[in-house]
């Protein structure tokens, strides 16, 4: 979305990517309120799946890590080989802008030249 760098697709994806932490933050108390709600329930009725719960959370239990990723088409890539090649082209893709990209900054760019910028006087160095 941000290869092309205009403003409207700048403006856009900073939209997206609040709607998203939002999104996030929301389920996230829920899900939490939740997990509330049942350790009370369980702590009145179920006392051994209380204390349970309660020495899983001090141990820090297992944690995993998702090891996969979707390809540009949309399969499920498992493989260590083809995880790290799916990330080798989105990264090269992402600093890499296709040519349509490029005209599309030439063309905002128009007629502008880079300049090199004069050297400051001696007085201000």
């Amino acid at each position: 979305m941000l290869a092309c760098g205009t403003p409207d697709a700048v403006d856009r994806y900073r939209q997206a990517k609040q709607a998203a932490a939002r999104t996030v933050l929301e389920a996230k108390t829920r899900v939490w309120e939740e997990f509330g709600e049942a350790m009370e329930e369980d702590y009145r009725s179920a006392s051994k799946r209380f204390w349970q719960t309660v020495r899983r959370l001090r141990r820090g239990g297992k944690q995993y890590s998702a090891n996969t990723v979707y390809s540009a088409g949309g399969e499920l890539l498992t493989s260590t080989g083809d995880i790290v090649g799916r990330w080798k082209k989105y990264f090269e893709d992402l600093l890499n802008p296709t040519d349509t990209c490029l005209s599309v900054r030439k063309q905002r760019l128009g007629t502008l030249r880079w300049t090199r910028p004069s050297p400051k006087p001696k007085s201000l160095r």
